[in-house]
């Protein structure tokens, strides 16, 4: 076995290595985003219905037809 091979095995088995915690990594990081929207989303809602005490955008109540 030459060094050039002993470099390539060693690199696989790194990239592998670094491979294996992905999923997890992923899986977190798309908790959290998810969880940063939501509060987001919260916290214009309840500023919305602070500065105009209700929790609509339009300019007119709907009509009753």
């Amino acid at each position: 076995m030459n060094v050039e091979t002993l470099f390539a095995l060693c690199a696989c088995a790194l990239v592998g290595i670094g491979l294996y915690p992905v999923p997890q990594a992923l899986l977190i990081t798309a908790i959290v985003v998810a969880f940063a929207a939501t509060a987001v989303t919260v916290a214009l809602l309840l500023r919305l219905i602070e500065s105009t005490a209700t929790a609509s955008l339009a300019n007119e109540p709907p009509s009753g037809d």
